[in-house]
């Protein structure tokens, strides 16, 4: 995980910070793969061991994809020049932020990705 000099917020912070807030997970973390929902997701930053932490994504920083975390569409918010999608992976509700033209085509089960280095790593437990 990162140090606290790396990580610009801790996860009680990073949950209230932007408008829509961070997107939170649990995981298992180990080498450079987090599993999500029983999706491999790949992180910038190496674990020596398996570690349960909380990923977090910011809602822009979320892509449609080919594979990836499977997740249901709910509903979409067209704001003119940007929409904000609202999913469910498993039970926990996810944003993505994206543009109106791309939410409109968006329905039932999508695929989501990340770059690597757009995660947040967070401690389960600790929440660091």
């Amino acid at each position: 995980m990162r140090s606290s000099a790396e990580q610009t917020f801790a996860r009680a912070r990073g949950g209230f910070v932007g408008t829509p807030q961070i997107n939170l997970l649990e995981g298992t973390w180990e080498g450079t793969t987090v599993e999500v929902a029983g999706h491999p997701l790949t992180v910038s930053q190496a674990a020596t061991t398996s570690t349960n932490v909380v990923l977090g994504v910011r809602p822009h920083d979320l892509r449609l994809a080919a594979g990836g975390l499977s997740a249901r569409v709910d509903r979409v918010e067209n704001l003119g020049d940007a929409a904000i999608v609202s999913l469910h992976v498993g039970d926990r509700l996810i944003k993505l932020k994206c543009d109106p033209q791309l939410a409109d085509q968006t329905e039932g089960q999508v695929f989501l990705s990340f770059a690597p280095e757009a995660a947040h790593l967070f401690d389960a437990q600790s929440g660091v």
